[in-house]
């Protein structure tokens, strides 16, 4: 596998996880677990996926650094 094929993964990996946030909101909406699920649970999936810390191994970083040895 190339290092675009890895990228491309990651890229659907990224796609799909935000497809799942939303879906996860829209399950929880109005519930009594709405707020809990918002802080916690979608909170870490949305870091994982688009990188709210440059300090943890998210999928953006990994991106970045296997572009970075692509070139």
């Amino acid at each position: 596998m190339t290092k675009s094929d890895q990228i491309e993964l990651l890229e659907n990996a990224q796609m799909k996880i935000n497809e799942a946030i939303e879906l996860i909101e829209e399950a929880v909406s109005g519930t009594d677990n709405q707020m809990s699920v918002d802080a916690y649970l979608v909170a870490h999936l949305d870091n994982w996926a688009n990188g709210g810390n440059p300090y943890d191994q998210t999928i953006p970083v990994l991106i970045e650094e296997m572009e970075q040895e692509e070139n």
